[in-house]
């Protein structure tokens, strides 16, 4: 498990006010989905665990694969593959789940894989050559890759309580 300690109460949860994109010192948690790389600012990563098992929600909102339980919390779990028009993938016991808080709510994140926390340049590249999606923060070149900047506060989760029948 990839261990994201950070003083929640104390840091503000929504990156664009933090830094232009990230916490104070530009740093970002790398993860991939279907071979892209992505990142999410640190500031906004609690930690990253290992896939557990979803509970299908019935008439989710697309992109909401159901409901993971961490540590007793009923978490609303996101594949971002959805907003990336990226095939479906069955969840597998290899796959991470990066928390994430916005706003006082937590999502889990599926990633293929969690890869590290880096910093990257102030000057992330915006105004993509396509209609960029309002989650998408911006994208940077890195070790020949380019990572798609993430905007947590855009990753949509149901905004109310989900109540799961008993």
């Amino acid at each position: 498990m990839l261990n994201l300690n950070r003083q929640a109460s104390a840091r503000n949860r929504n990156a664009a006010q933090a830094h232009a994109f990230g916490d104070s010192a530009g740093r970002f948690v790398t993860f991939r989905v279907n071979g892209q790389l992505y990142a999410l600012p640190l500031d906004a990563v609690d930690r990253a665990v290992r896939m557990v098992s979803i509970a299908p929600m019935p008439s989710a909102l697309s992109g909401v694969l159901g409901i993971v339980n961490v540590e007793g919390q009923q978490v609303p779990a996101l594949d971002i593959r959805d907003l990336f028009g990226l095939p479906p993938k069955t969840a597998s016991a290899n796959d991470r789940l990066l928390l994430v808080t916005v706003n006082g709510s937590t999502m889990a994140i599926v990633a293929d894989e969690v890869c590290t926390v880096l910093s990257l340049p102030p000057q992330i590249k915006t105004g993509l050559p396509f209609p960029e999606p309002a989650y998408v923060a911006g994208s940077v070149h890195q070790n020949g890759e380019v990572i798609f900047v993430l905007e947590p506060a855009e990753l949509k989760a149901p905004q109310q309580p989900l109540m799961l029948p008993c």
